[in-house]
């Protein structure tokens, strides 16, 4: 029997406020450990939300959200999030940054592996936006996580600096570290992904579950990564233009 690591039980997500807003609705889903799941979408469809529901920041308004079985109703070490900015502590070197979550058992090898040895020392105002999103990528990690939840990691980075992080996005998946990505970029979803997740526009809800028969790394220009984004393009476009006749 598969491993489920996480279970999505027709989750809604009402913010009151006026007028109301339905960010997500009837998401149902599993995930199984050593799945790379990518949630694609266009902006304010959701995708943090469910994130923040996953990682117990927030609850449903109806549904539940489960973690090998348990509701998820608070934040966890065995579940680590990454939020869209680094939010480091800027009176904190990199390595006391790092070393937040309690644990600091194999600091400096994880700071050598990525790139950050030379910078223990320094404070995240002396640091590129690159290596301040690998810093708290590299906090995240020192919790020993079980699950890592990845709201646009790659956004706004710099191109060199992008295919660096995928790169050791799909290492730390490797490794062991069933994870969780959001993104509105279809490349990046293609670049890493076990799995995709298409959601519509607001309310956010599933319209297509799709495991990608792909090897990494990946090519853009091999056959079967032209096909997937040509179906998912063509998914997204059936969906918005479905959504424009209402």
């Amino acid at each position: 029997m598969k491993n489920q690591l996480l279970q999505i039980q027709q989750v809604s997500k009402v913010f009151p406020g006026y007028p109301w807003v339905t960010a997500l609705t009837g998401i149902d889903f599993q995930v199984i450990s050593g799945e790379f799941v990518v949630i694609l979408g266009p902006s304010g469809c959701g995708k943090t939300t469910l994130l923040r529901l996953l990682a117990g920041l927030e609850k449903p308004s109806s549904g539940l959200c489960r973690y090998r079985g348990q509701e998820i109703d608070s934040p966890s070490l065995a579940i680590s999030y990454l939020f869209q900015e680094p939010r480091l502590f800027p009176w904190l070197t990199v390595a006391e940054n790092m070393g937040l979550s309690g644990h600091s058992e194999g600091l400096t090898a994880l700071a050598r592996r990525m790139g950050l040895a030379d910078f223990l020392k320094s404070f995240p105002h002396q640091l590129s936006g690159g290596m301040a999103k690998r810093v708290s990528l590299a906090r995240a990690l020192l919790a020993n996580p079980e699950v890592l939840l990845l709201d646009e990691p790659l956004a706004n980075l710099d191109l060199p600096t992008k295919i660096g992080l995928q790169q050791e996005l799909i290492s730390i998946w490797r490794r062991g570290i069933t994870s969780i990505m959001v993104t509105h970029d279809l490349d990046e979803a293609l670049a890493v992904a076990s799995r995709i997740l298409l959601f519509s526009p607001r309310p956010g809800r599933i319209i297509h579950d799709v495991v990608l028969d792909m090897d990494h790394p990946r090519s853009q220009d091999d056959q079967r990564y032209l096909l997937w984004k040509r179906q998912i393009m063509n998914w997204t476009m059936e969906v918005l233009n479905h959504e424009s006749t209402k």
